[in-house]
Order: structure tokens, then sequence, then C-alpha cells
């Protein structure tokens, strides 16, 4: 797997109370502009989180640099929102150091891909036969000199 359970829950758990101080942002408009800015990078960090045990190694860092990207945007947001003052509660600072402790996670390596070991006896680098051309350009052949002797 390329990361492991207890980080994607606690990216999950993340998401969720992002999720629910986004809901209790003020509904003025600055309030609400933030809010669907937020949601936006929580919903693409979700997307990323899902995505992540089933992913192949190439594919999973890949998914790896779109969480980390997204988790980024949604601690500017958070940060944007701590300066507003728009919220200002003991939930809001819990998630700017969870935001925090998660980045250096990544930084460290703690949040990354796995090294897939190659499969034994190179069961997995077979590739599939691509499909025999000559035989399509066969029927090809046939139809174009069936056509030339009815004609």
């Amino acid at each position: 797997m390329a990361v492991e359970m207890q980080w994607i829950k606690r990216l999950n758990d993340f998401v969720t109370r992002a999720h629910e101080l986004a809901e209790v942002l003020p509904h003025g408009m600055e309030g609400q502009a933030i809010g669907i800015e937020l949601r936006r990078a929580i919903a693409t960090m979700q997307s990323a989180i899902e995505k992540l045990p089933s992913a192949r190694s190439s594919e999973a860092a890949r998914r790896t640099g779109e969480l980390r990207q997204a988790l980024g945007e949604c601690g500017r947001w958070l940060q944007l929102i701590a300066s507003a003052r728009l919220v200002q509660s003991l939930r809001l600072d819990e998630l700017l150091t969870e935001v925090r402790k998660l980045n250096e996670a990544f930084a460290n390596g703690q949040i990354g891909v796995a090294e897939s070991t190659p499969a034994p006896d190179g069961a997995g680098s077979k590739r599939r036969a691509a499909p025999a051309r000559s035989r399509s350009r066969g029927v090809v052949r046939a139809r174009s000199s069936a056509t030339r002797a009815v004609a």
C-alpha cells in the first residue's frame, strides 16, 4: 500500500474537521467566498485520499503530490480565516496545528509512497501482447482483392 492507513485516517479526520469549520463560517460575503474556496480544497484533498490506497506506485506519487498541494491550500485558507478573524475558536487553532504537523510529515517522508517491490520471476513485468496488425490488414487486403475481382 502506498500510504499507511494511520495517515489516511488522520487525513480523513482533518478533512472532516475542516469541513465542519467551513460550515460555521459567517454568512457574509467574505465568509462565504472563503468557505467556497476552502470546501473546494477539501474536496480535492478528499478525492486524492480516496484514490491513494488503490493507486499503483507511479500514480501514488502523483496522488501524494496532489494531496500535499491541497493540504497546503487548505492551510492557506485556514490561515486567512484566522487572520481575518472570521472564526476564533479552539477548532481553528487545532486545524492550523494539524496542517503544520501534516506538512512536516510530508517533508520528513513519513507520508509518502512506499517503494514497491518487483514481482517474483518478473510476473508483474510481462506485457500483454499487442493485437496482431497483420490480421486486420489481411482482412482489408482480402476485401480489396475481392472488390477488384468483382470490378
